[in-house]
Formats: structure tokens, sequence, C-alpha cells
């Protein structure tokens, strides 16, 4: 089992924490359950949501040493597995997440952003810009293509940013017409006239929301994925002939983010060796390969090593005796040394077997009888 913990603030600035519980049902489908959204009191220190990853399993009598738990890459949330001293997956989709906001944060980027918001904005405040615009798609664009209103994005989000972006690379000529149309002025043509970098500026960034969806899926086990998500995107930020001096530093900073956040993960390279469409593992060098198989051993090791333990220990706390009073006779449990008993003795048993309540009824008969005799 794995339990995913985030947190959110409400448009009330309230504090919310969320645990929730991904499984597979006897029936072996991925499913997902939310444990618990709470009320956070104070600051999102890593004691504090320690203490809420404790709890909340407690309250469905989940055993959290026997899950793995699945978080965002923020310091705190780190802080807070560590003092749980549990086993601990970064999410992916958060370092993608990351990549692209520092990418968009960079002057080029964050200039045609910008300029981008500034004429969604004039045309969604405009009716006659608005009207004009739609007599140019009308006139100019496919079909498909008409009748689309501008995105405004979304700053936190970047995927936001690139629906907006596609969304103006989209109606490029329509609104090139539009801002040349002398009732509305010039108040577009800057981007108009940036549409080679907005165009390379989405083929770069569209492969990460691509992955993100991918590895993002509450259906089905996305492990497997992360490495050759990873290939194809380091693939995506290779510097190509032509690319403009924006691009160029653009895409070395991505490739620098990627290889920082994605290096050395054990767990997704054991998945794409389990995995059957990536267990060729085609997507890292012959070093990882070696050390997947490696690492596998070692986890097979230490079930045996385990599987012997519990095994030992089942054999030490199944010692019976067997207690009487009266006619009624009952068997308990030692958790002390092994029952030992004569092998010389006909009655005798294996030490780990516990005496049939039946045997002890006629032993104890028989010793009657053998007093009784004496005794006469």
């Amino acid at each position: 089992m794995a339990l995913t913990h985030d947190s959110c603030t409400s448009i009330h600035t309230e504090s919310y924490a969320t645990v929730t519980a991904h499984y597979i049902t006897p029936d072996g489908v991925l499913n997902s359950s939310v444990l618990r959204t709470s009320n956070c009191k104070g600051s999102h220190t890593g004691e504090n949501i320690k203490n809420n990853l404790e709890d909340t399993p407690k309250l469905w009598d989940i055993n959290i040493q026997k899950c793995v738990f699945v978080t965002d890459n923020a310091a705190n949330e780190q802080k807070a597995i560590r003092l749980l001293g549990e086993d601990r997956i970064g999410c992916y989709g958060h370092r993608i997440n990351l990549v692209v906001k520092n990418a968009l944060n960079m002057e080029g980027p964050k200039e045609i952003l910008t300029k981008g918001r500034s004429v969604v904005t004039f045309f969604h405040n405009s009716p006659t810009a608005t009207e004009i615009l739609i007599s140019k798609q009308q006139a100019l664009l496919p079909k498909d293509a008409q009748n689309h209103r501008l995105i405004q994005d979304v700053p936190m989000r970047w995927n936001s940013s690139l629906d907006m972006l596609e969304r103006l690379d989209e109606q490029h000529q329509a609104l090139h017409a539009a801002v040349n149309d002398s009732t509305i002025g010039k108040r577009g043509e800057e981007v108009a006239n940036k549409r080679k970098e907005v165009a390379s500026l989405i083929s770069v960034i569209e492969p990460f929301k691509k992955a993100t969806v991918t590895l993002s899926s509450d259906k089905t086990s996305t492990q497997d994925l992360i490495l050759p998500a990873i290939k194809k995107l380091n693939n995506a930020i290779q510097e190509k002939k032509g690319d403009s001096e924006m691009m160029r530093e653009v895409k070395l900073e991505m490739k620098k983010q990627l290889d920082s956040r994605t290096v050395d993960d054990q767990y997704a390279l054991m998945a794409s060796l389990l995995g059957p469409y990536t267990k060729n593992l085609q997507f890292v060098v012959d070093e990882k390969r070696q050390r997947a198989h490696q690492l596998i051993l070692t986890e097979i090791q230490k079930c045996y090593t385990l599987a012997a333990k519990t095994e030992e220990g089942n054999k030490e706390n199944s010692v019976c005796e067997t207690t009487g009073a009266g006619n009624n006779n009952e068997t308990k449990v030692l958790q002390s040394s092994p029952l030992t008993v004569s092998s010389d003795s006909d009655d005798a048993f294996e030490p780990n077997e516990p005496v049939p309540r039946k045997k002890a009824k006629l032993d104890k008969k028989k010793s009657k009888d053998e007093e009784q005799c004496c005794s006469s």
C-alpha cells in the first residue's frame, strides 16, 4: 500500500491536509481512497506533518511500516518522512513541475508570457476587439479553430501557460489581422511578431505536459514509466540547429534541472526492470542495468531473510501447555522456551505440537485408577 500526502489552502485562507491510500483490490484493480482531509493548525512544519501521517492511518488500523509514502519534494515533506523512519518516493509530477516553472521564470520566456497575458486581457476586456477577432477567425481560419476564445493563464500553473501559448499560436493569423485593424490599434503586435519564439517554447514544454499526465495516472501503475519518460524529455530538450539564443538558454537550464532532480532513483530502476514493456532497460546505460539486477537480488534476499525470521518466531510462539481444573482442561500458549518431553516415553510428542484434550482426559483417568488400585 502507498500513502500520499499533500497540503492546500482554501479561498478562505484555511490550510488543509489530505492523506490518500492507494492499493490493489483482490481483483487486481488499482484503487485509491481518501483516508482523511483535516484542517491544519499552525505552520506546515515537518513535525506537524509527521504527526498527521501517524494519526490518520491509525484511524483505519493501517500499519505504516508496511506502506511506502509518496509526497512532493518540499523540504518539510521530506523531513516528516525522515522523522517517521519510513520509505519515501518523491512525486515525479512535482519534479517535472519544478523543472518547467524554473525555465518559464527565465527572462526570455517570462517576457513572452507577460506580453501574452496582456494581449489576452485586452481582448477579454474589449467587446469591440473580440468582435473583430471573431470576424478575422471566420475569414482566415479553418472551422475547427473559429470562435475560440483566447485563454488566460494562471501563473501558478505552468500547464495553463502552455494552454495560453498554444491558443495564441493557433490564432496567430487572426490575431495578426486583428491587431492591424485601425479600430483597435497595435495592442497584440509584439506577440504576433514573436510567433517563432512562441512556437519553439511550446515544442519544448509540451512533452513535459504529456509526461506529467502519463505519470500522474491514478488507474494504472506508472513507476516503470518514469525512466523512459525522463529519457524522452532529455531528447526533447537537445539543442537543435536554428535555435535562438533564448531557446538555447532555456534548454540548458531545463537539462540542468532535470538531471539534478532525477538522479539515482532505485525504485524507478527496479520498477522498470520488472515492467513487461520496459524490462530490457534500453533507456539506461549498462552500468544501471547491472545495478537494477543487483537491487532486485538484494530485495529478494531481504524477503528470504524476513520469511526465515518470521517462521522462526512463529515456532517459538506456538509452544503450548495443558492445564486442568476439575473436568475443564485449557491449552495455553507459552512465550518461553520450547516444551521438552522424554523421547523414551510412549506418550512423547513433538515440542511444538499441543497436547490433545482427549488424551489429557484419558491420562487423568488412568492416574485416578492407579491411585485407587494402590490404596486398595
